[in-house]
């Protein structure tokens, strides 16, 4: 019987601490709970690694063509050879007809920079737009949404060109079948970030039907669609008293104000009454959780609780490390360009270069071509603070080629003179006549090419100035009449450097003896200026050659 008792009684310390170890266990989860439905007061972060979002994020989109400021319109033909993709790391890709291009932007309310990056170097034939897409992209300052098209407008009014989502649907087939998770709202410059997607879905149904997750609360009602509108009309819904901060009713209202729409592969954006733009996504995301904790449980032989140590992981690696930040070459001719290239970035939740080249991925490359010598500051930001590293770029003139000095005039020999029984007359030396006006440097008007000379010999002379004009105006625009051909863009000057840019031409089959390429190609590479009464003067870059204007 003694012996039947001790089994008894370890019977029950076994219960006992299984019992303890249970007792732990729901301390555990209801600690895990309290945090998680708010009653901790734990103020919820967006998921990691968003990266950049924006209604233009993710399509790829096709160049249907440019109107410029005259409200001429230059037609692709072709709009599947002139792509941009932007993605969520800042970066974009795209295409060049034969070329493929690569490179920054960076997105701030409609504000758009897209910056120079890698591009081949391959020969198109004849007829491709490759320079005029490049030029004008690296042009834009700001974009806009016009139902499902993409409208990038250029620097100082210059134009507008008009994009369309690659393999963009005519229907609202495309709604249906992806669960559709809600990650923010832009609202005139406003950024509404929706803490976890998870938690905030659409579908539509093929009936007609919507379903919705609201947080803690669902609901379902109805919608119609075309091409392009959208209405949503939500009518029932759960409601449960979701934790502070939640973002249900919000939601819910800007559902039901929705007036158009367009997607891009994992992407919809719902266009509401007001303007404001619900993006979602249809990948995976991250579940926002409070920070991770290791429970150790001491498990005791009485029914005393069991005692829990809470010891909360590292919560940050450190600060951002930077692999390598160089510069190829480090000094160069004004016109000319450099090359900065950068390694792997680690622990940075985001990483920027100063000096307009904005957000950056890792590893990386960017073109730039600074008219003064810069230095090119990278910051990479963490939970761990900042890093940066510098790298400089020195600009220097371009060497002058030998001028010539002018004739001195030089002064008659007198004759000896002689006795004579008549007086001579003595020549008089005539000085050689020295103009003495000013030099004018006022760019301002028309201008009219007469011709251009290059290092290599080669002459260039169109039989008409008159079709060949430059017309700088005070506002920094610049119009161009080349041949059968217009075009606008801009210029800007520093002392005699001058730097033309003309990102919009229209694109005429002119004469084959026409030098309208050859004309915009020339202006395109002025690096200084030098005005003497009515003629213009512009060295190319490089020292390659010089053009003359006349007014």
């Amino acid at each position: 019987m003694g012996n039947e008792n001790n089994a008894g009684d370890g019977g029950i310390n076994k219960w006992l601490l299984i019992g303890g170890a249970v007792v732990a266990i729901l301390l555990v989860a209801r600690l895990a709970l309290a945090i998680g439905d708010g009653s901790a007061q734990a103020t919820p972060t967006p998921p990691p690694n968003a990266g950049v979002m924006a209604p233009f994020v993710g399509p790829m989109w096709e160049w249907n063509g440019t109107t410029d400021a005259s409200g001429n319109t230059l037609s692709v033909p072709n709009p599947s050879q002139y792509t941009i993709q932007f993605l969520t790391t800042g970066t974009y890709q795209g295409k060049a007809d034969c070329n493929s291009i690569t490179g920054a932007y960076t997105v701030n309310g409609s504000a758009l920079q897209i910056s120079p990056g890698i591009s081949s170097l391959v020969a198109c034939p004849p007829g491709s737009l490759a320079d005029q897409f490049t030029a004008q992209l690296f042009s834009v300052e700001s974009f806009a949404m016009q139902g499902t098209a993409l409208v990038l407008n250029l620097k100082g009014g210059a134009g507008k060109m008009q994009l369309h989502q690659s393999g963009a649907p005519n229907n609202a087939a495309v709604l249906i079948g992806p669960t559709w998770k809600w990650r923010q709202t832009l609202a005139g410059g406003n950024t509404l970030q929706v803490p976890d997607p998870n938690q905030y879905t659409l579908q539509f149904k093929n009936n007609g039907a919507v379903q919705i997750q609201a947080d803690c609360n669902t609901g379902s009602g109805v919608y119609t669609a075309g091409s392009a509108n959208l209405q949503i009309q939500i009518q029932q819904t759960t409601r449960a008293a979701c934790p502070p901060g939640s973002l249900s009713d919000t939601y819910i209202q800007q559902l039901n104000s929705a007036a158009s729409y367009f997607t891009g592969g994992s992407d919809l954006v719902i266009q509401l009454q007001d303007g404001s733009q619900m993006m979602f996504g249809s990948g995976t995301f991250p579940t926002a959780a409070p920070p991770a904790t290791i429970a150790t449980v001491t498990p005791l032989a009485t029914n005393v609780p069991p005692t829990l140590t809470l010891t909360p992981l590292p919560a940050c690696p450190g600060a951002p490390r930077i692999e390598f930040f160089t510069a190829e070459p480090t000094i160069i001719q004004r016109g000319q360009n450099a090359v900065l290239r950068w390694g792997q970035v680690q622990y940075a939740t985001a990483v920027a270069i100063d000096q307009g080249v904005g957000g950056v991925a890792t590893p990386g490359s960017a073109i730039v071509a600074p008219a003064q010598t810069t230095t090119y500051i990278l910051t990479a930001t963490g939970c761990g603070g900042q890093a940066q590293a510098a790298i400089t770029v020195n600009v220097v003139e371009p060497t002058a080629p030998p001028t010539q000095a002018p004739p001195t005039a030089q002064p008659t020999a007198q004759p000896t003179e002689k006795p004579t029984d008549k007086p001579t007359e003595q020549p008089t030396a005539q000085p050689t006549e020295i103009p003495t006006e000013p030099p004018v440097t006022n760019l301002l008007g028309a201008w009219k090419w007469t011709g251009a000379t290059l290092n290599d010999g080669t002459k260039y002379a169109p039989s008409n100035p008159n079709q060949y004009t430059a017309t700088f105006a005070e506002n920094g625009s610049l119009t161009a009449l080349a041949d059968c051909n217009t075009g606008s863009g801009t210029y800007t000057t520093n002392g005699s450097s001058l730097t033309i840019a003309i990102p919009v031409m229209t694109q005429a089959s002119c004469p084959p003896d026409s030098l309208s390429t050859k004309f915009i190609q020339l202006l395109t590479q002025t690096a200084s200026y030098s005005v003497q009464g009515n003629t213009l003067r512009l060295e190319l870059q490089a020292d390659s050659g010089t053009m003359t204007l006349i007014k």
